[in-house]
């Protein structure tokens, strides 16, 4: 495949105990070790914006639940330039075997 595009999926299940009403709830999914994200597609999800950095998605997951126990999933296609960028943001132990993203 493509080393260049993934999909991602992130699911988040609120536990029935915790209230389901939140001020502000928002999720960033960091990329490290990886050129600059050229473009990226939400398919669940219109509340995907791509930081200034260019290196990390920010889901807006909203202020409130639908119900106890309830979830909600964010399912994006990301791609990464080809060109090498020095990299804004590293993590030494996210490479590799050790990798999230493989």
């Amino acid at each position: 495949g493509d080393q260049n595009r993934l999909t991602i999926m992130i699911q988040i299940q609120i536990a029935e105990q915790m209230k389901t009403t939140f001020e502000a709830f928002e999720v960033q999914i960091p990329f490290f070790n990886r050129g600059p994200i050229v473009e990226f597609k939400s398919l669940t999800s219109s509340n995907l914006v791509l930081l200034p950095d260019k290196c990390t998605l920010l889901w807006n997951v909203g202020h409130k639940f639908s119900s106890k126990g309830g979830d909600k999933i964010m399912e994006a296609n990301v791609t990464f330039s080809n060109e090498f960028v020095p990299p804004i943001r590293t993590d030494p132990l996210l490479v590799g075997a050790n990798s999230y993203i493989t």
